[in-house]
């Protein structure tokens, strides 16, 4: 019989209030450390307002200075924010990389000097020394682009003219060059 009395107290549903609270703010410090489009933010501020709304309702907190009505529009704005920052990192994610090695595939460079297979180009205000896997005739300002990077060396595919256009293939994914036309 006294085992039943304790189950059903408030205290339970208080304790579960403050258990919800902590697990979202817990939730929160999560999303900023681990970014994951706002979902861990949208659950954490979820999470809080359950809490909150279980806390106020059980009478434990009933004496707070802020009414139910503002905790619910914090906790939309919050959500809004969430959502917000979520959508702005995944356009981040989406972007195509501009720097380093990833941001040099697809550009075009300039010839400095070329014999046969092998030769130095220029691309990004930097010298490489670049290959290819078949030999080309390349005059000095030749516009070439860069298809891959690998120990300090640049694979480059020449310019097939105004009418071709390059395509360059990097495991799953294809850039396609546009040709001076199009540029």
């Amino acid at each position: 019989m006294e085992f039943e009395s304790v189950l059903s107290s408030s205290d339970w549903i208080s304790a579960g209030g403050i258990a919800l609270v902590l697990l979202g703010i817990a939730l929160l410090i999560v999303e900023v450390f681990l970014p994951a489009f706002g979902l861990f933010g949208f659950a954490g501020v979820s999470i809080i307002l359950i809490g909150v709304v279980q806390l106020h309702q059980t009478g434990y907190i009933e004496e707070m200075p802020v009414s139910v009505e503002v905790i619910i529009m914090l906790a939309i704005l919050s959500i809004a924010l969430a959502i917000a920052g979520g959508i702005y990192t995944y356009r981040l994610y989406r972007k195509k990389m501009t720097t380093g090695i990833e941001g040099m595939i697809g550009e075009s460079a300039k010839i400095l000097n070329w014999s046969g297979k092998e030769g130095r180009i220029f691309v990004q205000g930097e010298n490489w020394q670049a290959y290819s896997d078949e030999a080309h005739k390349l005059d000095k300002d030749d516009e070439v682009y860069v298809a891959k990077v690998s120990d300090m060396k640049v694979k480059i595919i020449p310019h097939l003219g105004d009418d071709k256009e390059a395509i360059i293939y990097i495991d799953p994914k294809k850039i396609k060059i546009p040709s001076k036309k199009e540029k």
